[in-house]
């Protein structure tokens, strides 16, 4: 697979990187939905304008969306079957706009190059700058793959070199990022000097402080927290990271530990380190856990281990488990279970989504089928019931199996069954799109409440999607123009098949495990 980070792209290829759909929105929703054209819209109408002048006018004063709360769109999506959640946005699109613009203003796209440059100095070998795929497959494949081949392939050839391997990662990373520490993390002189400028009361806006100021105005003007759910933010978050890990190597310096004597390896935010001697390991988990301490992060206790074991140590449990138990041939009823119990301990994995979909390749194109299908549509529910977010592909498989069943009566009362127990878990945006994606077409009715499912038939305006009460009317009917979704005409139409094909949930076409 070919790719390239994007920090060796021009700024207008990363300008042209973050306009895509698939960087606007990274986390799995059907293909019939798309924001590209929705942003290409937008982008010439704003431009050449301060956010300001788009503002209405209250009381004699501009308007903005600080002074408003959810102005992005939340889709929230359940973490383990029970109260567990994670919310998943779609930044407004105006605010996208604005602030892909700031960050890739020449200038500023060689201000941030050169902090890239500046991180790639340090002790911690970074493999989770995003990338852009040159040949067929998507981004986000390139970046997984790109995890497989650099931390796990790359973690058993360090077993050579090293006895020990310690783990940690940042507790609700996304959530916890302080906002004024992009700006610290943008400038060459960190946090100290950002400080010294307040305090002089220095004029100038920074480039880190305009990321930050955008970033509060999604957010009712807090500064805890970025979304998650875009390409854009998770290269913010990268920014932050970046910091995190040139101020890990300072206080490593200052601790007088030896560069052969460790190695450590971070993706997004989960570090590997490296080492021959334990005291050292413990002592670099220390200095990490200040280092984030610093800009308001911690690590997440119950995540952070040792091993004297690296080769093992370097695959995820889930994986190790499913190579030592994985059977020959057997019967779809006893490896749909077999998934089922994987999904109990190991709810919401990568191996999860791996093993649905080798069953889904399975199932696909079976010419003879001997066993219940409403069996197994059962099983593949439950499987997604405490795994939400494999929804996509529970519910390519659970397509699958209703095309077996000739009774539309049947098909339709399975739907309502399987959309009756989902109901029972809170959060379930991101289930319902896909629920939505399976019933629409068999005709069902079935009603969605997240808004997201009322535009893909156009039964909501697309500014509705958004707190929009700030915004000028000429760019509301500007947002509202756009056709985010063509679902309702490919149903009109017929043209939307009721069994989902592997193009709409794949990640990539091959293996990568």
């Amino acid at each position: 697979m070919n790719s390239r980070k994007i920090t060796g792209l021009t700024s207008r290829e990363a300008r042209n990187y973050f306009m895509k759909n698939s960087s606007y929105i990274n986390f799995p929703i059907p293909e019939y939905f798309s924001f590209e054209a929705l942003l290409t819209l937008i982008s010439p109408s704003i431009m050449g304008k301060e956010l300001v002048d788009i503002c209405v006018v209250k009381d004699k004063k501009s308007d903005g969306p600080h002074n408003y709360d959810l102005i992005n769109h939340v889709i929230l999506s359940n973490k383990d079957g029970a109260y567990s959640w994670r919310p998943m946005q779609l930044i407004h699109p105006v605010l996208y706009i604005y602030l892909m613009r700031i960050m890739t203003e020449k200038k500023n796209w060689e201000e941030i190059q050169g902090r890239f440059k500046d991180f790639s100095k340090t002790f911690v070998d970074c493999i989770s700058v995003p990338r852009e795929s040159s040949d067929n497959q998507s981004d986000k494949a390139s970046q997984i793959r790109d995890w497989w081949e650099r931390i796990e392939q790359y973690s058993i050839k360090k077993s050579l070199e090293y006895n020990y391997l310690f783990l940690t990662d940042i507790s609700d990373c996304y959530g916890s990022i302080y906002t004024h520490s992009i700006e610290w993390a943008l400038d060459k002189h960190g946090k100290e000097e950002v400080k010294k400028r307040l305090r002089e009361k220095k004029p100038f806006k920074t480039l880190g402080g305009k990321i930050d100021q955008i970033l509060r105005m999604m957010n009712y003007n807090q500064t805890n927290g970025i979304p998650q759910g875009s390409t854009l933010t998770d290269f913010i978050a990268e920014i932050v990271l970046g910091y995190v890990d040139e101020q890990l190597t300072k206080l490593i310096i200052e601790h007088k530990i030896k560069k052969k004597d460790f190695h450590i390896v971070r993706y997004r935010d989960d570090y590997r380190i490296f080492v021959n001697d334990p005291n050292i390991g413990h002592l670099i988990l220390k200095l990490l856990s200040s280092a984030l301490y610093a800009i308001g992060l911690k690590m997440n206790a119950s995540k952070t281990l040792d091993s004297n074991d690296v080769i093992l140590s370097s695959i995820k449990r889930e994986k190790l488990e499913r190579i030592s138990i994985a059977p020959a041939e057997q019967k779809l009823q006893k490896e749909a279970l077999r998934i089922y119990q994987l999904s109990k301990k190991y709810p919401n994995s990568g191996l999860i989504a791996k093993e649905l979909s080798l069953f889904f390749d399975k199932i696909e194109n079976l010419k003879k089928f001997e066993e219940d299908p409403e069996i197994l549509i059962v099983i593949f529910s439950m499987i997604a019931f405490p795994s939400p977010m494999v929804i996509n592909w529970a519910s390519a498989i659970i397509s699958v199996l209703l095309e077996k069943i000739e009774n539309k009566k049947k098909k339709k009362r399975l739907i309502r069954s399987i959309h009756s127990k989902f109901k029972q878990i809170p959060n379930t945006g991101l289930i319902d799109v896909w629920l939505q994606r399976i019933s629409k077409p068999l005709d069902t009715s079935i009603t969605y409440k997240d808004k997201l499912t009322k535009a893909a038939l156009g039964d909501v305006k697309n500014s509705e999607l958004w707190c929009c009460l700030w915004l000028k009317k000429e760019i509301i009917n500007i947002i509202d123009l756009a056709e985010i979704s063509d679902f309702k005409k490919r149903i009109e139409e017929k043209s939307i098949s009721p069994v989902i094909q592997r193009r709409e949930v794949e990640l990539f076409k091959n293996d990568y495990f």
